[in-house]
C-alpha cells in the first residue's frame, strides 16, 4: 500500500513541477537576505543535524534576522542556540499527520514575518509550498522526485549522502562554501553541570563494582 502511494504522490508532484516551471523564474544571484526563515519541524536527530547549516546561514549573511520553524518536540535542541533570532513554533505540521487548521495558522504567522528567503529542509511537498503560500519570493531546499516543485532554488537528493551534508548542500546552492561545519547543541550551565554531575556519578558507580 505504501509503495503506491509513494509512486502516485510522485507522479502528483511531477505534474505540479510542470506547472510551476511556468511560474517567472527568481533570479537574484547579488541579493543579500535580510530575513531568512529555515524550516525543519521533526525529529530531534534530523533538528540536530540541521545546525551545521543554520551555523553556516549565520556565517554567512550576519546582518540577516535569521528564524527556525520547528516543532515543540524538537525545540529543546535549538533553544540555546546563538545563530538563531526567533524559533517559531510549527504545531503538529511536519509531524506526520497534518492539521488543516494548523497548517494553515502557520503559514499566516510566516506571511506575518515578512521574510524574503526560506530554506526547506525536508523532502515534504507540504513543507515546501508553505513559503510559497506564504509569499517568500526566495525559496530553497530538498528537491526529492520532483516534491520541491514550489521551490525557487531545487537542491537535488545525491544518493548515499548523510543527511547533514544533504542540507549543507542548500547552502551550497546559494554560493557559500561551508567553513569547517560541525553540529551543535548548546546546553545551559545548569544543564552542563548536571550532565557532568551525572557522569561522575556513573564513573564512582563503575570504580566501585571494579
Amino acid at each position: 500500500m505504501k509503495p503506491l502511494k509513494d509512486n502516485l504522490i510522485t507522479s502528483l508532484c511531477r505534474l505540479w513541477n510542470k506547472l510551476f516551471y511556468l511560474l517567472p523564474a527568481f533570479r537574484l544571484h547579488t541579493f543579500t537576505p535580510a530575513s531568512i526563515l529555515i524550516i525543519k519541524p521533526c525529529c530531534i536527530g534530523d533538528v540536530l543535524m540541521a545546525t551545521a547549516t543554520i551555523a553556516q546561514i549565520r556565517k554567512a549573511y550576519p546582518q540577516a534576522r535569521v528564524t527556525v520553524a520547528v516543532g515543540p518536540w524538537s525545540r529543546e535542541v535549538l533553544t540555546h542556540n546563538p545563530h538563531i533570532d526567533q524559533l517559531l513554533n510549527c504545531a503538529s505540521v511536519g509531524s506526520g499527520r497534518v492539521s488543516p487548521y494548523h497548517y494553515l495558522n502557520l503559514i499566516k504567522r510566516i506571511r506575518q514575518g515578512g521574510f524574503d528567503t526560506a530554506i526547506v529542509l525536508d523532502r515534504s511537498p507540504l513543507l515546501n509550498l508553505i513559503p510559497f503560500w506564504a509569499g517568500i519570493p526566495r525559496r530553497v531546499g530538498l528537491d526529492s522526485q520532483g516534491r520541491g516543485f514550489a521551490l525557487t532554488i531545487k537542491v537535488p537528493i545525491r544518493p548515499q549522502r548523510h543527511e547533514a551534508e544533504l542540507y549543507l548542500d542548500t547552502v551550497r546552492a546559494l554560493g557559500i562554501v561551508p567553513q569547517k561545519p560541525r553540529l551543535e547543541f548548546l546546553p545551559t550551565p545548569e544543564e552542563a553541570s548536571w550532565a557532568a554531575a551525572q557522569l561522575k556519578a556513573i564513573r564512582k558507580e563503575k570504580e566501585g563494582a571494579i
